[in-house]
């Protein structure tokens, strides 16, 4: 076996890849929704904000910060770089429902964790990277 007959990890094939579309797209319709809902700031979701102790002069700053993670997670090659910026947005949403209001928090972790899982179905450089998958010398000839 040769090189040439090992696939490229650039390009995800089969199933792999139709779980990846599906999740991205699910999560990524969840997150544009959030987004807008930060940024119009409708009187429900200000009422929402306030009762996890979350103060409506913050929900601004919180939906140009999605708006950017938003960017970085719709562009294939930032979209690595926009997952991160979610995950670390989810951490802080898991906070204050964990510490400030006591409500339930699974929401944002299980969104974080499909996100992720739709990151690595899309993009094999990235499950290298975490280490979950071997990372192939193209240049040799396997044995």
């Amino acid at each position: 076996m040769t090189a040439a007959n090992i696939s490229s990890p650039a390009i995800p094939s089969g199933a792999r890849l139709w779980v990846g579309r599906m999740v991205f797209w699910l999560v990524s319709a969840f997150m544009v929704m959030d987004t807008a809902m930060h940024l119009l700031r409708p009187p429900f979701v200000v009422e929402a904000s306030a009762k996890v102790g979350v103060d409506s002069s913050v929900l601004l700053p919180i939906g140009i910060y999605e708006l950017v993670a938003l960017a970085l997670l719709l562009t294939p090659r930032y979209r690595a770089l926009g997952a991160l910026l979610f995950t670390a947005f989810f951490g802080g949403a898991t906070a204050v429902h964990l510490f400030v209001s006591h409500t339930p928090f699974a929401m944002p972790i299980m969104t974080g964790v499909l996100l992720w899982v739709a990151v690595v179905c899309l993009s094999p450089r990235v499950s290298i990277a975490l280490g979950l998958e071997p990372c192939l010398d193209y240049g040799a000839v396997a044995p």
